[in-house]
């Protein structure tokens, strides 16, 4: 449930769930459950054999997407990141990603076995913020996240 960049997740990985892949190769290659996950600038976004897949998003710049898969509900769109550039995967109030995946079975099995909940994000907010759980990494939590503006200069002389 995390932010991965330049790195994907290889065959029988298990589920793939609530993650945000940036500027990988293949992002999710196979035998793995796939759900929730915003995939973007990827050479291969979802692998042609994954297990269960729905509820994703994937989006590359300027190049049609690569999903060779059965993934239902599947988005194509850009994703509306705050700041992706900078590496700021925090989702923008008009994003397609918000309100718009699943409760995933795996939250709940993981609680009862480990007695921990998964249902947070990477910033600790609680899932879902608007009775439907957000793709990716980052759960809107009603504010774009600021970024932070250079302070002027106070040295400087016009000649």
């Amino acid at each position: 449930f995390h932010d991965i960049t330049n790195s994907a997740i290889g065959a029988d990985a298990g589920a793939v769930i609530g993650n945000t892949f940036h500027n990988v190769g293949t992002a999710i290659g196979s035998g793995s459950e796939v759900r929730n996950n915003i995939i973007m600038t990827a050479s291969t976004h979802i692998a042609a054999d994954v297990g269960p897949c729905s509820h994703n998003l994937a989006y590359q710049s300027g190049a049609a997407v690569n999903v060779d898969n059965g993934c239902t509900n599947q988005l194509n769109v850009n994703p509306l990141f705050v700041n992706a550039a900078a590496l700021d995967f925090h989702l923008q109030p008009n994003s397609p990603a918000r309100d718009s995946g699943m409760v995933a079975s795996q939250y709940q099995t993981f609680l009862a076995a480990i007695g921990v909940t998964l249902a947070v994000d990477q910033d600790g907010e609680v899932r879902p913020q608007g009775g439907v759980w957000d793709r990716g990494a980052f759960e809107y939590a009603g504010g774009v996240v600021a970024v932070p503006t250079p302070a002027a200069p106070t040295s400087l002389v016009v000649q």
